[in-house]
């Protein structure tokens, strides 16, 4: 089975860490237990949704994060890299470039994503980590 066939339908998200790439401490802007959804489509599109729950938000639930983008995906099967193309996201800064993402199956059948590149978030420059679980109906 390819990268991309294993990669197809609906994630739910598990885990998602900034790694600073200065060294300091990991942070978990979404909190100790994100929601979050990721579809592949077998025609080819990506649409991610992430967001902290409100549960986890001290007072103001409108200062919790929310990440969302979607459009076409393609899979480099012999690097096992995904590349998202942004066309549209709530971040503006995104709509129009490419995410690389490096794709790993764990043992138990979760999903990690890997940014190939440091983005800066919050003016810190990280690498980021996000777990998935395959979606069960």
């Amino acid at each position: 089975m390819t990268v991309r066939e294993r990669l197809l339908g609906a994630w739910t998200l598990r885990d998602f860490v900034e790694a600073p790439v200065d060294g300091s401490p990991d942070a978990r802007p979404l909190g100790a237990h994100p929601r979050g959804t990721i579809l592949y489509s077998s025609d080819g599109f990506v649409s991610a949704q992430a967001a902290q729950p409100a549960s986890d938000l001290a007072t103001d639930a409108s200062s919790g994060l929310y990440l969302a983008y979607s459009g076409p995906f393609d899979v480099d099967e012999d690097t096992a890299i995904v590349r998202h193309h942004l066309e549209v996201s709530l971040d503006p800064e995104l709509v129009g470039t490419i995410q690389r993402r490096q794709v790993s199956f764990r043992d138990d059948g979760s999903l990690n994503l890997d940014s190939l590149e440091a983005i800066s978030l919050a003016g810190r420059l990280v690498v980021v980590r996000v777990v998935w679980s395959r979606r069960e109906q």
